[in-house]
């Protein structure tokens, strides 16, 4: 065994040579700075790595002389299969994992990458390099699968790398890193099992352990039905998808105080039409741009009242802000970067000057460095992972800011007993005069986002649970809406009218809730004077953001009933949820998820109507179809390779779950076989079999030309 893994190692070193130089080389030269970008490098050249090293293990020893002399060694096949797979794995994690160790002795551990952040807090930083590290295994799983197996290269060979990319998928898409650990374990588990199995039998299946058979099916199923989502999606996207099919529409508010309802079709095209359903001719003929321009020019402008965790697209281990909020003020010394530890609860002061931490801040105040403040900030800070330097410290219990200059936490608002703060913005005109650049500096080693201003704020809009209140710069109130309608369901902006001066606030459906709930719910504008008095109630009708494809009906012909199972408990919560909790925010899988495979699935609203819509009745007919000529191909498949009893019975079973994938790696699993008649009933029989499968009768005994060996001889006298 010990001759083995030398032997393994001392062909194999000059491989890992490659990729650790290659990224030793990024570290020293480049330095690295924690963000998709690197994460995306290290991704590339682990899964690249790993299939080259499992392939060029297992390839040249898989057949032939070569294997023999391999087998001839007095060690089981299990041995020698583990020795290898021993040695590969060894050989790339220390390819891989020394420019990791590398950087988190020189670098990391020291304190030279977020310094605000102590070690304890700081390890999850370095999570998506363990994961994408870790991903380059199941590649590398995946390539000896390929060197193993005797088909094709462009065929069942390669089967095993489309189960690696769903476990890189998983990696960057999944919210928490015990889960991608998990995901990583299950696929690892069962790529090692069909790779064990090929190993023992020179690819041979039918001689394969139950369980390598297995581990075989399961990589092929994953990996078929992976290559059949892909194949649909390009398959739509190429031929049947039009720019026309891009549908959005939106309620606009005017600075005037008029509604429109604005449908953006395709790319080039935009409808405007009043809630009486007017159409703006104007805008007919004006460009995508132009209108969009135009409606700019007229929109009131206006200040969300919502939580800022309304724009977030999902928050995952890797996102940066889940750890530290950076925050940035006119009276913040340049020198300086503060940030907001959740973990801690407290602002965490560094000067990048002098290279040493200034002090933290908490609820009573500025503490020095080397002291601990005794309370925190209690509760969650609203922020949004995409617009970084939030303008205040939002929390359930109040609104601050801070005067860095002075060290003086300073009380912006404080609500009443019961009451919960949702969210604090200045009042700027949306997003105008602001832009969003990249920000490396100010957090060592990590990649944030910085908002400039180029327009002064004015006034601080504060939303609560009970009403949203407009504050002048000293945190002083001038004005308080009423809450109407209920937060869990509904975000809200506060909108200011010209001509005569009014307000209104504005209900629109809250981005947490499901995507058919947004669709369906009404909307409110209720209008108040500068004075606060309520001046109007209008209910806007529910508007569909999107509308279903004519053809997405159809892609249930080419859907199995698994396939569209996992779509449905993957997305259920995703598409029905009727109330706002912290908790479903929404993953990033989500969001991916649907964005790329919403057209080849049913719309939202046809799932909504059940089984009386006809759209969804013709896309689960299209289900049924496929579960039916899955079942069939397996039964004739079946037959063809003699298979009966219990055995056909889950075939059948396996057609049905998975359709025409099911039929498909029932036909990859087994090798097709010769067939010739049988003497004694004429049907086609396997050669591989002793007896015939119909009627069990032995093969017919060759015709004796007198050159038989062993022949017996019949002496007469």
């Amino acid at each position: 065994m010990k001759a083995l893994l030398w032997k393994e190692f001392h062909e194999n070193l000059k491989w890992a040579a490659i990729p650790l130089l290659l990224m030793l080389g990024y570290v020293l030269n480049f330095g690295v700075c924690l963000c998709d970008t690197f994460f995306l490098r290290v991704s590339f050249v682990s899964a690249v790595f790993g299939s080259v090293l499992g392939i060029l293990q297992m390839t040249f020893e898989s057949h032939g002389d070569r294997r023999a002399l391999l087998l001839h060694r007095p060690i089981s096949r299990t041995h020698l299969f583990l020795a290898k797979v021993a040695s590969g794995s060894t050989l790339y994690l220390l390819a891989v994992g020394l420019p990791l160790l590398f950087y988190l002795v020189k670098d990391f551990i020291p304190g030279g990458v977020v310094p605000q952040l102590p070690l304890s807090s700081r390890w999850p930083l370095v999570f998506p390099w363990f994961a994408d590290a870790l991903t380059g295994l199941i590649y590398y799983l995946a390539g000896a699968l390929a060197g193993l197996r005797p088909g094709r290269w462009y065929g069942t060979r390669c089967l095993g790398f489309p189960v690696a990319f769903l476990a890189t998928f998983l990696a960057w898409n999944l919210a928490e890193f015990h889960e991608v650990l998990i995901a990583l374990l299950l696929l690892a588990s069962v790529m090692g099992l069909a790779a064990w199995g090929s190993f023992l039998t020179a690819g041979d299946t039918d001689s394969q352990p139950r369980l390598a058979k297995f581990g075989l099916a399961c990589t092929f199923l994953i990996g078929l039905s992976i290559l059949s989502l892909w194949g649909k999606s390009t398959f739509e996207s190429w031929t049947l998808r039009s720019t026309d099919d891009d549908y959005y529409a939106y309620h606009q508010i005017n600075s005037d105080g008029r509604i429109l309802i604005v449908e953006q079709l395709g790319r080039k095209h935009m409808h405007v039409r009043d809630l009486a359903g007017h159409e703006w001719e104007e805008y007919r003929n004006n460009t995508l741009r132009e209108a969009q321009l135009s409606l700019l020019r007229i929109r009131a402008s206006s200040a969300p009242a919502h939580s800022e965790a309304m724009h977030t697209r999902g928050r995952s281990y890797r996102t940066i802000s889940r750890y530290l909020v950076p925050v940035s003020a006119e009276s913040m010394p340049a020198n300086e970067s503060w940030c907001f530890v959740p973990q801690l609860g407290q602002l965490v002061g560094y000067d990048n000057a002098k290279r040493e931490p200034i002090g933290r801040i908490g609820p009573e105040g500025f503490v020095p460095a080397g002291e601990t403040p005794q309370t925190r900030f209690q509760g969650p800070m609203d922020y949004s992972p995409i617009r970084t330097n939030p303008d205040y410290l939002v929390f359930p219990g109040g609104v601050y800011s801070v005067d860095f200059q002075q060290r003086r936490l300073l009380t912006i608002f404080t609500p009443e007993a019961g009451e919960i703060v949702h969210g604090a913005r200045d009042w700027r005109d949306d997003l105008q005069g602001t832009t969003l650049s990249i920000d490396r500096e100010s957090i060592q080693g990590v990649e944030t986002y910085r908002r400039s201003d180029t327009e002064d704020p004015g006034q601080i809009v504060v939303g609560t649970n009970r009403a949203i209140y407009l504050l002048d710069q000293q945190g002083n109130r001038e004005l308080v809406f009423p809450v109407k309608h209920d937060t869990r369901q509904y975000m809200m902006s506060l909108n200011r009218f010209e001509a005569p001066d009014r307000y209104a606030v504005h209900y629109s459906p809250s981005y947490f809730l499901g995507m058919i709930s947004r669709q369906t719910m009404e909307s409110h504008v209720i209008e108040y004077s500068n004075d606060g008095h309520e001046l109007s109630d209008t209910t806007l009708p529910a508007l569909p953001w999107q509308r279903g494809i004519s053809y997405q009906p159809w892609f249930g012909g080419l859907t199995s009933p698994a396939e569209a199972a996992v779509f449905f408990v993957s997305t259920k919560d995703f598409l029905f949820r009727t109330r706002f909790s912290r908790q479903h925010i929404g993953s990033k899988f989500q969001y991916t998820f649907l964005e790329q495979l919403y057209r080849i699935l049913p719309w939202g609203l046809d799932l909504s109507g059940g089984l009386s819509n006809s759209r969804l009745r013709l896309y689960v007919l299209g289900l049924a179809i496929n579960a039916l000529l899955g079942a069939v191909i397996c039964f004739w498949l079946s037959r063809r390779f003699g298979i009966t009893g219990m055995p056909m019975m889950l075939w059948l079973v396996c057609g049905l779950l998975f359709g025409l994938v099911g039929g498909l790696m029932m036909a990859c699993i087994h090798e097709w076989p010769a067939r010739i008649s049988c003497p004694k009933c004429n049907k086609r029989r396997l050669v591989t079999r002793e007896n015939c499968e119909h009627c069990g009768a032995p093969h017919a005994a060759p015709p004796t030309d007198g050159t038989e060996v062993f022949a017996t001889t019949v002496v007469t006298s």
